[in-house]
């Protein structure tokens, strides 16, 4: 019974790539895809086009990484920015890499 199984569950993502490919290459759901997915629409999309696996995945995942290790200087408190203005020029450094910093460690 076991290999049974496991052989359904190979035919079955088979026949998912299949649509998944289809998919992507008409854009647009089909018959076969609501009869083998069922009819949500939010299930057949989660399913066909995965998150994190569109043409541009890379350039996003790529995009988010190098925000981890860059500053914005644009977005920090109040108090901050007047502790930069009247005492300490460099404060703003010091505040956004300590804590990454103390990640590292």
């Amino acid at each position: 019974m076991v290999a049974e199984d496991e052989i359904f569950k190979y035919l079955k993502f088979k026949q998912i790539r299949i649509l998944q490919d289809e998919f992507r290459r008409t854009g647009q759901i089909t018959s076969d895809m609501r009869r083998v997915l069922g009819g949500d629409t939010k299930h057949m999309m989660n399913v066909l086009d995965p998150p994190g696996t569109g043409p541009n995945a890379l350039l996003d995942a790529a995009a988010k990484e190098s925000q981890r290790w860059f500053f914005d200087y644009s977005d920090i408190p109040g108090w901050v920015d007047v502790v930069r203005k009247s005492a300490r020029p460099f404060f703003t450094y010091t505040y956004k890499a300590l804590p990454q910093f103390v990640k590292w460690m």
